[in-house]
């Protein structure tokens, strides 16, 4: 189901005319870490890793 949803999300980015607006999808598993400190740390290098390479902490902060 996720892979599905994924995929639509794919599809509709690659309808927009400038990507800047499109979805990322940022894979997060929960289940992997074994205590709460391991959880905030893979939550925030998910969505870390989802942002684009040239992205500035300013440009990030605008788009949230």
């Amino acid at each position: 189901m996720l892979r599905m949803i994924e995929e639509a999300l794919k599809n509709i980015s690659a309808d927009v005319e400038t990507d800047a607006h499109g979805w990322t999808v940022a894979h997060f598993t929960p289940w992997a870490a074994s205590d709460v400190d391991s959880l905030i740390i893979e939550f925030y290098t998910a969505i870390a890793s989802a942002l684009p390479k040239e992205a500035t902490k300013r440009s990030v902060q605008n788009e949230l």
